[in-house]
């Protein structure tokens, strides 16, 4: 309990600042778009939480060959 004055003074404290502008997100390159195909989603969560996703598929891969994932 004694360190309760201080755990609220930084609550209010880190309320009152701005917030952090989003980093930008580097563009891709040509070479990268010669080899990829890349497909973009904009999505929202229940929370009305917005996210992005992008799907860069190799281009010379055939249909049938499995193809590893990253999810994050």
């Amino acid at each position: 309990m004694r360190y309760l004055p201080v755990v609220l003074i930084t609550l209010i404290a880190s309320s009152l600042l701005p917030a952090r502008a989003q980093p930008p997100v580097a563009t891709l390159s040509e070479n990268a778009k010669h080899y990829f195909s890349i497909e973009q989603y904009d999505m929202e969560s229940t929370r009305q939480l917005q996210y992005r996703v992008f799907i860069a598929t190799p281009r010379d891969i055939a249909a049938q060959e499995k193809r590893p994932v990253l999810y994050s």
